[in-house]
């Protein structure tokens, strides 16, 4: 009879298979070569249709998809690579899909991250979860149901501020997203560009001035988020058909 030695343990090997062919391990990309330049924002708009077929770059986010690329590749631009990003703006702008290009595009540029977990270097990317889901997790589980999500090394919430506040857990009733990002923050895995978020929470409401962000969590995470994240304006036209 065969002896089971327990589980298997992963190796470097393992996870370049897991994540091959789509995946080439983030190189060091060489930014001052022009050709290079061309050929990964092709790559982007390649990533980008693979997520959403119909995806296109429109005149009032032309801007914006820039300044993101830039992120990606850690070009000089507008935000800060060393940041995470908020993304934020009205329903139907496309935040949630333009997280998940981001997603795949990093895969293939940006630079590879320590793995503290596995003692590896891997490719840049990470898990998007949904706020009320992570929330929910909360209310069957407690402090333990949303461990996950304060401990992994990258992390991205998408429909923050979508969340019921507070929820419960047997009596416990918590902001759990305030929680989360003041835990994230202390833990500062990457100083901090390993936590993003998409939300229609905008620092500077456009009608009244008023920070939604500290409405929702108070001054004292909107003053960790300003050093946790570049806040990213998805504005325009919605993309949802009518």
């Amino acid at each position: 009879m065969k002896q089971n030695n327990g589980p298997q343990l992963i190796n470097e090997a393992m996870l370049r298979k897991a994540f091959e062919p789509n995946c080439l391990l983030s190189p060091v990309v060489d930014l001052s070569n022009p050709t290079t330049i061309v050929k990964l924002k092709r790559a982007f708009v390649n990533c980008a249709r693979e997520i959403c077929p119909q995806w296109q770059i429109r005149e009032d986010q032309k801007e914006v998809i820039r300044d993101i690329f830039d992120w990606c590749v850690v070009a000089n631009g507008k935000y800060n690579p060393n940041k995470g990003l908020w993304l934020y703006g009205n329903i139907g702008t496309g935040k949630s899909t333009m997280l998940k290009i981001i997603r795949e595009f990093c895969k293939y540029v940006r630079p590879k991250y320590y793995c503290e977990e596995y003692r590896l270097n891997l490719p840049y990317t990470f898990r998007i979860s949904n706020a009320i889901e992570v929330c929910g997790f909360f209310s069957k589980e407690g402090y333990a149901g949303i461990d996950t999500y304060i401990d992994a090394q990258i992390q991205a919430f998408d429909e923050i501020g979508s969340e019921s506040v507070p929820t419960g857990y047997y009596g416990t009733a918590e902001n759990v997203f305030q929680y989360i990002l003041q835990r994230r923050y202390d833990k500062g895995f990457g100083r901090y560009q390993d936590t993003h978020v998409t939300s229609n929470l905008t620092p500077r409401d456009p009608m009244t001035g008023e920070n939604q962000i500290v409405e929702r969590y108070g001054e004292r995470i909107w003053d960790r988020c300003r050093e946790m994240f570049n806040f990213v304006p998805m504005m325009g036209a919605t993309w949802r058909r009518r």
